[in-house]
């Protein structure tokens, strides 16, 4: 096994371990232009075989105070041979080399050998994160109903720096979050994924943004999978049905555009918003979980 740092000539290769991967494990599939966009600065590393074939991709990136989360894949073909373990091993020792602190992964728990690998390398499960799910049938009607004195539309370029900033504070009290300045935010949810502005519902007040349901294509279904990457409303607005009302937009919209289904991902431990969802008549149908390791400078 080679583990070297990821050097440009290798998107292809990498490519195929992603979408490989993504394949077997019903994950996130990714274009060549959106892994230029997802590179983190930080570190990304490939996996070769003695014969320089890629069995396994990885990349890293530090967040807020010595955190750093990783994200890796393995080809299915060399599983279980010890690429995984290694992909890990690199994360460490660069989180060593600067200082020390937090691992953290994820990875789906119906993933064969996912939770005994971390096991082995010394994580722990620190969250669970559901897979909500929802059918959009043609004859399924949806209350779009909006409390008094909010108004909504499409995203439009010109809203973007007031989305990002209330983004940030709505989001400012969930687990795992941290702010985003707009050049980032933009890279992750405009440039590095399938972005179709008329599938994004922003609701104002005035002229501010109190809340937002984006959605777009699924970049793990089929071409009528449907997928809200974000729902959320501002702290001064909850308990109004904002929420209801923008997640019930969404999937109309969705459902308008030639979706079948609507998935989305949500905090297991966010009983609102799990309860909220299932009132919609969405359905846990996948767990992802989410592993963490202290590791000393």
């Amino acid at each position: 096994m080679i583990i070297r740092a990821y050097q440009s000539q290798d998107c292809e290769a990498a490519l195929n371990v992603i979408n490989a991967a993504a394949e077997a494990d019903r994950t996130r599939r990714i274009s060549a232009e959106a892994l230029a966009h997802m590179l983190p600065q930080d570190g990304a590393v490939i996996a070769l075989t003695g014969d320089g074939v890629a069995a396994a991709f990885a990349w890293w990136q530090l967040q807020g105070e010595q955190t750093l989360a990783v994200e890796g894949w393995v080809q299915p073909a060399f599983r279980r041979r010890g690429y995984g373990g290694g992909l890990l091993t690199a994360a460490e020792v660069y989180l060593r080399q600067h200082g020390g602190g937090l691992v953290r992964g994820r990875a789906y728990e119906d993933i064969a050998g996912v939770k005994e690998l971390f096991a082995r390398k010394g994580y722990h499960v620190e969250r669970r994160f559901y897979t909500m799910r929802t059918a959009l049938s043609p004859e399924r009607t949806f209350d779009l109903s909006l409390p008094t004195g909010i108004s909504i539309r499409t995203f439009e370029r010109g809203d973007l720096e007031s989305l990002v900033e209330a983004d940030n504070e709505i989001f400012a009290d969930h687990w795992g979050s941290l702010p985003r300045d707009l050049p980032t935010w933009e890279r992750q949810m405009i440039l590095s994924r399938p972005h179709n502005p008329s599938l994004w519902i922003v609701a104002w007040r005035g002229e501010e943004v109190v809340g937002e349901c984006l959605c777009g294509a699924s970049q793990q279904g089929g071409a009528h999978d449907g997928h809200v990457s974000i729902v959320g409303v501002r702290r001064s607005w909850r308990g109004y049905g904002l929420g209801r009302a923008l997640l019930a937009h969404g999937l109309h919209t969705l459902r308008d555009h030639g979706f079948t289904s609507a998935s989305l991902h949500v905090d297991a431990e966010n009983s609102t918003a799990v309860n909220l969802y299932r009132s919609l008549e969405m359905d846990v149908v996948r767990t992802r979980l989410h592993f963490v390791k202290p590791v000393r400078p």
